[in-house]
């Protein structure tokens, strides 16, 4: 039986030898049971205690240290998504898609059944559509894609082709060369493809510089099983299935590569991607990722290990993120590899039937299914995912909600499809500012490398639209459906739409359907061509001034020419009068 102590006051000085006390109840449940408020000028509690935590209780009420977290600042906190990506689009291919790559806005793959090349039109993720095909030798197995061609390995002919797709709708097969047998992986590096034969257990070295006439300029021998490469800056990072290797070449000289570096690897390592100081190996038989370092190329070491599902396929990288296809559980894994000491599995969903291989661009990744023919492609805008904090002011509750900005460094992006507005709550574009946006130092830029574009003309408008636009003064008037401000110099576009009517683009705004708005862009061409155009002018007047000038001249010479014969003649007749005179005068003396 416990003993109780009922306390009204204490005397300084008295001990109370009893098990529990209450103050203001007759029934305390704890060594001190107050019922009613504590006042006291200090609290000492060392139990659990440690510097920076906060005090924290649990369902029933008791009191500990503990460390502070989101869930326990926030009411609600949102969790990120092991089902990212997810899938956004699909289409159709060849039979047996076997290998896929990315170049701008197509995707380019190779079936090993039917014998081709595919390009499909990927600017609209959510719909791809096939832009274009041409025939491939037996069974390709690899395509790379530089500039304006596709390189492809056969291993079922044993060769490799050069496709030119500056035309995407009309690929065109322009070279080929015999390679080693059965070669299944190709890499494309400047002038010079790297091909790895799986059968004949060599990497070979082809020069591209004439993509018509590609020729085989070096060799080196590898190790065993079906091989697959990549390569980055002075070296070619080789995997081959049976030897369980990762072998590293120097081809600092293309004609003579040399094995610098090799490490053993899982079993049955299928597919390596490399990316800065580290390279990323599946290992089919042992259902692994690996993450090699490679700094030191010529003494690769083992940083980091992961599990991926059944029979990993293919690896590639973008940014913090290894991307894993497992041909035999069809699922798309997102392995972060920020820490390449330790990888972690932060997202997958399912594909197709056998996943082959994956390529990935801007927030899309692309996936080919062997077994279901099948492109698919998946968004990872998402995956990412950042949280605010919230606060309701009616039920004093706080929370957190999802954000679409992302940070990466002193980088920040935004993941969402739609577009951004400034000063405006209706933008039209992928970031609408109404006001006036500063550029402090330097210049706006865009991308415009020649091997990331399809030509289709040249932009020939110059001087005869631009001695036809119209500038004026203006000021928005309360019709615009967004605040004006200032007056402002400029184009009517309706104006500008009569005779450029490329500038002009109609958008749903406000009260209106077809709100005209003007794109600037076509202003610094115009305005190069109306130099040029002007320059050629110039050139011509030029032309016809010297040439002017040189008949003016010549006639000036004839004229010249024409004096000095009259001045001769003159003074022949004067010197015949002379002596006529001279004649006459002495006749009359006579």
């Amino acid at each position: 039986m416990k003993n109780t102590l009922l306390v009204g006051a204490l005397l300084a000085g008295q001990y109370l030898l009893a098990q529990n006390i209450g103050i203001g109840t007759s029934v305390p449940a704890q060594k001190l049971d107050v019922n009613g408020t504590i006042k006291t000028n200090g609290l000492l509690m060392l139990t659990g205690a440690s510097a920076g935590q906060i005090l924290k209780t649990d369902a029933n009420g008791v009191a500990g240290w503990g460390t502070i977290d989101a869930q326990g600042l926030f009411a609600t906190v949102p969790t990120a998504s092991l089902s990212c990506p997810v899938l956004f689009g699909s289409v159709g291919t060849g039979d047996r898609p076997y290998a896929i790559t990315i170049a701008g806005n197509f995707a380019y793959l190779v079936n090993q059944f039917s014998n081709s090349l595919q390009v499909i039109n990927i600017s609209n993720p959510a719909i791809p559509v096939l832009a274009g095909s041409v025939g491939t030798g037996n069974f390709p197995a690899d395509v790379a894609v530089a500039g304006n061609f596709a390189y492809i390995v056969n291993d079922g002919s044993n060769t490799l082709q050069v496709i030119d797709i500056s035309n995407p709708a009309v690929p065109v097969v322009t070279g080929s060369v015999a390679t080693g047998n059965y070669p299944t992986s190709v890499a494309v590096m400047g002038n010079y493809a790297y091909v790895a034969n799986s059968s004949s257990n060599t990497m070979q070295v082809i020069n591209i510089a004439n993509p018509a006439a590609p020729v085989v300029v070096g060799s080196v021998g590898m190790g065993t099983g079906i091989s697959t490469l990549d390569v980055m800056g002075n070296y070619a990072y080789v995997v081959t299935a049976a030897s369980n290797t990762l072998q590293v070449f120097n081809i600092a000289n293309p004609a003579l590569p040399v094995l610098v570096g090799s490490i053993s690897t899982g079993t049955q390592p299928v597919s390596v991607a490399v990316a800065g100081n580290y390279a990323y190996v599946v290992n089919a038989g042992s259902n692994t990722l690996q993450v090699f370092n490679i700094t030191n190329p010529a003494a690769p070491v083992l940083a980091g290990l992961v599990s991926t599902g059944f029979y990993p396929q293919s690896v590639t990288v973008s940014g913090n993120i290894a991307f894993v296809t497992n041909r035999n559980s069809n699922a798309l894994q997102r392995i972060s590899i920020a820490n390449p000491a330790a990888p972690v599995v932060v997202g997958s969903v399912s594909t197709g039937l056998r996943p082959y291989s994956a390529a990935v661009a801007g927030n899309f990744a692309y996936v080919v299914c062997y077994g279901s023919n099948t492109m698919q492609a998946f968004s990872i805008a998402a995956c990412s995912q950042n949280f605010a904090a919230t606060y309701n002011t009616t039920t004093a509750q706080t929370g957190a909600t999802q954000i679409p900005w992302i940070t990466n460094g002193d980088n920040i992006s935004n993941s969402n499809f739609g577009y951004v507005g400034i000063g405006t709550e209706a933008p039209t574009a992928t970031l609408s500012v109404n006001g006036n946006a500063n550029n402090l130092s330097g210049a706006w830029s865009v991308f415009s490398d020649a091997r990331i574009k399809t030509i289709s003309g040249d932009f020939d408008d110059g001087l005869d639209v631009i001695s036809k636009i119209n500038t004026i003064l203006f000021t928005y008037n309360a019709d615009a459906p967004f605040y004006g401000g200032d007056e402002q110099l400029g184009v009517a576009a309706q104006q500008l739409e009569s005779i450029a009517p490329y500038m002009v683009t109609k958008n749903r705004m406000g009260k209106y359907d077809d709100l005209r708005k003007v794109n600037n862009q076509a202003y610094p061409f115009l305005l190069i061509n109306a130099v040029k155009a002007i320059s050629e002018t110039n050139n011509l007047l030029k032309e016809v001034d010297e040439k002017q000038q040189k008949e003016i001249e010549q006639q000036q010479a004839a004229s010249e020419k024409e004096k000095a014969v009259y001045e001769a003649r003159l003074k022949t007749i004067e010197a015949k009068l002379a002596a006529l005179r001279a004649a006459a005068r002495a006749t009359k003396k006579e």
